[in-house]
């Protein structure tokens, strides 16, 4: 392979696993209104030993790639899984795009924006051509922490975990060269939702993002979309990508729903190399059906109630919820501090009281009146909280 690190494509950088010659491929345009997104490169004529065949799966559909010499090489393109994007031309902002997409018009959703920054001291940054090495290294820990917690609390393995070390190892340099970024909400200076993203032109893909879970009421994946949408359109982006996975979300959000390809190009007159662009190209077809027929759903369920025997121990405090009329209550005691070290389990508890009465935090207090039960008293509202051995 001829790789360089001026040759290298957004394909390579997406997805590092995929063989690529950018001398094969050196044109990349969204098909919809033909503008380039990669540019054409000079290639100086090179010989390879042997019948090279190259390999460039999950390309989205609505590009469009040129082969650099089609008289030397032969593609052959195999569709694969179902891909999901938002484009936004045509639209003016991000409330303009909900109204069209969504039935309820994004009500919802700017209800949960509001809700969220009513409660909370919300502010949000997004790292996008420069970011120290110690805030980068701080927040990549703290999203590696999120989706590992994420994914225990469910039982699932994330895919984005097994190539976490290259994905780290290269964000950095990406991020101070604009071909990334972190977006980071923040509860004052605590990150609650990192997004880490991938830029070319005007595509933002958003790659691997998590929350943490304390703050799961507030929908903060919502509005994650939501406010790096309002960012796309003010730096005038042309797409949001999600990539694969059919879940509700990107139904929801997506108005560009289409499919991603398995493109396999190979020197022409190689029958070795014909033959075997035929098996993979056939297998990525199949493995595409499979996954739209929902054949693994009943595998995953399986694994699931599996590994659920075994997460016991992940288990958080139990805990019941109470909702208690009399304010005067906690006449006589005293707040304790919250959060701390013998605190910090109620997170879920006191965040899921503050979505629930739009109480802003400040104004709310904690009290632990007697063993196992805590007290979490707002200006108009109050509730009791039951550990549960």
């Amino acid at each position: 392979m001829f790789f360089t690190k001026e040759n290298i494509t957004m394909l390579l950088d997406i997805y590092p696993k995929q063989e690529i010659l950018t001398s094969v491929f050196p044109s990349i345009r969204c098909s919809n209104d033909g503008k380039n997104l990669i540019g054409q490169t000079e290639i100086e004529n090179r010989t390879v030993e042997g019948n090279p065949l190259y390999s460039i799966e999950f390309v989205p559909g609505y590009f469009k790639i040129d082969m650099f010499d089609n008289k030397v090489f032969r593609r052959k393109i195999f569709n694969s899984k179902k891909g999901y994007s938002i484009c936004l031309d045509g639209f003016t902002s991000v409330d303009n795009y909900l109204k069209k997409q969504f039935s309820n018009k994004g009500k919802p959703i700017k209800r949960s924006v509001r809700r969220l920054e009513n409660c909370l001291d919300i502010s949000y940054k997004m790292y996008y051509g420069e970011i120290s090495r110690d805030n980068y290294n701080f927040l990549f820990g703290l999203l590696k922490e999120m989706i590992e917690k994420r994914f225990r609390q469910r039982n699932e393995k994330s895919h984005n975990l097994g190539s976490w070390d290259s994905l780290f190892k290269t964000g950095y340099d990406l991020i101070n060269e604009k071909k990334a970024s972190l977006f980071v909400i923040y509860h004052r200076d605590n990150p609650i939702e990192i997004s880490f993203n991938y830029h070319y032109n005007r595509i933002l893909f958003s790659y691997v993002s998590s929350y943490s879970i304390d703050y799961y009421k507030f929908s903060l994946g919502q509005i994650e979309i939501y406010k790096q949408l309002e960012w796309c359109f003010l730096n005038k982006y042309q797409y949001f990508e999600m990539g694969w996975g059919d879940l509700e979300y990107k139904r929801k959000w997506s108005n560009n729903i289409y499919t991603f390809e398995h493109h396999l190009v190979f020197k022409k007159n190689s029958i070795p190399a014909y033959l075997y662009v035929l098996f993979e190209g056939n297998k990525t077809r199949l493995i595409a059906y499979l996954l739209a027929k929902k054949i693994n759903v009943p595998y995953n369920k399986v694994k699931g109630l599996f590994k659920r025997k075994q997460a016991t121990a992940h288990n958080a405090q139990k805990v019941k919820l109470e909702n208690i009329e009399d304010g005067n209550i906690m006449n006589g005691h005293s707040p304790v501090t919250f959060p701390d070290n013998s605190t910090t389990f109620l997170k879920a508890s006191f965040n899921s009281f503050l979505y629930t009465t739009q109480e802003y935090y400040a104004d709310v207090q904690l009290y632990h009146p007697i063993e196992n039960q805590y007290i979490i008293q707002g200006e108009n509202h109050y509730q009791k909280v039951i550990l549960i051995p």
